[in-house]
């Protein structure tokens, strides 16, 4: 069973045994954060990634976790390989309860510097896949009645940000993608919902800001950027019994812009 603190200060027991839970992205910083905190509440966890370190950080979540699940291989700019992914978690460890999709690429160029294959495959990784992902989870959780399914978006979906038009424009499909699919959705116990983590330490957000802006971020937040674990709270949350209603809705971890 995995805590978390809630706005209260209490604590927030989620108890995620028996439960499939597949995380997109899961190699990344943000994405094994996620799938740790899943495997500490007792879900089977499939962590899904293009990259190559995938078994590698699997292997480091179970042996910190004891958990179960595994890695699997899967390039998010293919429908058919994303739907032998979700095929293969049925196949291995049963239809899927909760789908986390923390996948995504940022290429920061101004407009006149952007390419049309930067800006495709900023999309097809960020918003596209996030479509594919959600119509295979849905499928199976249909199945069995009920789901969870979260997007990790970000604030510049709303507030946009110079040189990052297909990062914004893919976080800000994201965020009413999820308001379309709640509403389709409303007569059944599956949800989908987003979590906007602000400014959080990792690879993608280093490569994407110089030391002197990560600075300027810190002082305008007035505390030190967020790091991975501290989104595994609002996901925890959104899987929660409190929350079994709540679809269509961003969950910020710190106010848009």
């Amino acid at each position: 069973m995995a805590d978390t603190s809630s706005s209260s200060g209490g604590p927030l027991s989620v108890n995620l045994e028996g439960k499939v839970a597949v995380v997109i992205g899961g190699a990344g910083a943000i994405g094994s954060a996620i799938a740790t905190g899943l495997s500490n509440g007792g879900a089977t966890v499939a962590i899904a990634d293009a990259s190559n370190s995938t078994e590698e950080v699997w292997n480091r979540i179970q042996k910190e976790t004891g958990g179960n699940g595994g890695p699997l291989k899967v390039d998010l700019t293919k429908a058919d390989e994303i739907e032998s992914c979700f095929a293969k978690v049925k196949e291995e460890f049963g239809s899927a309860d909760i789908m986390v999709h923390a996948a995504g690429i940022y290429v920061r160029r101004s407009l006149l510097e952007m390419s049309a294959e930067d800006w495709d495959r900023t999309l097809d990784i960020n918003m596209r896949s996030f479509f594919l992902c959600t119509k295979a989870a849905v499928q199976q959780m249909m199945a069995k009645g009920e789901g969870r399914i979260i997007g990790i978006t970000s604030g510049m979906g709303v507030a946009g940000r110079a040189k990052s038009s297909s990062y914004s424009a893919s976080k800000a499909a994201m965020i009413v993608f999820a308001k379309s699919i709640a509403m389709e959705l409303a007569d059944t116990a599956i949800t989908i919902n987003c979590v906007g983590p602000g400014i959080t330490d990792s690879p993608l957000m280093r490569n994407a800001n110089t030391e002197e802006e990560i600075r300027q971020s810190e002082a305008r937040l007035g505390r030190p950027i967020g790091s991975p674990e501290n989104v595994v709270g609002p996901i925890l949350y959104l899987l929660s019994d409190a929350t079994k209603t709540v679809s269509g809705t961003t969950v910020w971890m710190r106010v848009p812009g």
